[in-house]
């Protein structure tokens, strides 16, 4: 038996388990086709009203945990599995890496984002608690036998391994697809810029481009409405968009099913990815996938998928910082992005990726079960 462990939010209707996001069946049969029996343990959240908007996870997936944080019985789980994989940075992620090394099972790490980045934008509760997180992140991937990172360099240079590793993303592309968008600029002509990302989630950065709305309607360029995608409370960032006089060019258009994003990706003009953290963003190479002509923050992986005229400061005037991208933005430059896109999103082709992750999942299984034999 493997047990997968990550902090992600599972939502429990009526004894049925729902998903939104990364985490979802086609995910999940990465690890399934390693071992029959897989267990998930990660938070359940009980509502009582249907989640349209949701994907509901197949019944051969064993879902365990609890609303909390606190991994109570993650321990008695860890006991019975023959291995263990974890995604990190996650509290569960780390507690299982701790009891892991105390009943002495083998573990992969997937090194999906920075501990350190994630939480210094969390308030002061997450500025206190970042210097462990990062450096018991660092401690356990240093010693894990098989790492798997998601970006090329960034997570590499932060978390360095003596284990087996490799570099291959999460995300995956079925198909590529030439933009037929054409680019002028004119004045009349009006944008749509997107971002898919949680609302009510400070660290994905859309206050910033809200206010550089403003910014740009100081400048007399009010041709760019900025549309969201992304569940949660959105009253923050309403509030922002009405303070700014933007209210009118700011479009929340709720959370998504994942297989509803892609359309939503080719009636947008411009993909922005203004996170304060990230490991390397799924929407971002979606957005690419279709050829897009896409800017992002100076943060984790994100400039391993970006021009350098693209990439923008997120800890300094970021706001000032998109609005003047945009200023500058010409038919030339928006066509060279597109083209920058699709150059990128070949890199992240299902089936190369699929056979590099399978192999070295399955040479982490081999190890479990040579282990096992062993013992």
């Amino acid at each position: 038996m493997l047990l997968f462990v990550h902090d992600h939010k599972f939502r429990r209707v009526n004894g049925k388990i729902y998903t939104t996001g990364g985490l979802n069946n086609e995910v999940l049969q990465r690890y399934l086709r390693l071992d029959d029996t897989l267990c998930v343990y990660a938070r359940i959240i009980d509502e009582n009203h249907t989640l349209n908007q949701w994907s509901i996870i197949h019944d051969k997936y064993k879902i365990y945990g609890d609303c909390t944080l606190s991994g109570n019985d993650l321990g008695d789980l860890i006991k019975k599995t023959d291995g263990v994989i974890v995604r990190l940075p996650s509290f569960l992620g780390l507690k299982a890496c701790k009891l892991a090394k105390r009943y002495k099972k083998p573990i992969m790490i997937e090194v999906v984002g920075c501990a350190w980045d994630s939480l210094v934008n969390h308030g002061i509760k997450g500025k206190i608690i970042a210097p462990y997180c990062y450096l018991k992140t660092k401690h356990y991937v240093k010693y894990a036998p098989f790492i798997l990172y998601v970006t090329e360099q960034y997570l590499q240079n932060k978390y360095p391994t003596g284990g087996h590793s490799i570099s291959c993303s999460d995300v995956e592309i079925d198909h590529i697809v030439n933009s037929n968008k054409t680019y002028c600029c004119a004045p009349t002509k009006k944008y749509i810029i997107g971002t898919i990302g949680a609302v009510d989630v400070r660290y994905k950065g859309q206050e910033y481009v809200i206010e550089a709305l403003r910014i740009l309607k100081d400048m007399n360029i009010t041709n760019y409405v900025y549309h969201l995608v992304g569940n949660g409370d959105s009253s923050y960032l309403k509030g922002l968009a009405a303070k700014f006089g933007v209210e009118d060019r700011v479009v929340f258009c709720g959370g998504l099913p994942h297989e509803k994003v892609f359309s939503w990706l080719d009636s947008i003009d411009i993909y922005i990815q203004p996170s304060q953290t990230e490991g390397l963003p799924r929407a971002l190479i979606e957005a690419e996938s279709r050829g897009l002509p896409c800017l992002g923050s100076r943060i984790g992986g994100i400039p391993e998928l970006l021009q350098e005229s693209a990439i923008f400061d997120i800890k300094k005037r970021p706001a000032q910082n998109i609005a003047n991208i945009i200023a500058k933005l010409s038919k030339n430059t928006l066509s060279e992005m597109s083209t920058h896109s699709l150059e990128v999103a070949l890199r992240f082709d299902r089936s190369s990726l699929e056979k590099r992750r399978s192999d070295f999942y399955h040479s982490f299984y081999k190890y479990v079960l040579d282990l096992k034999v062993r013992k």
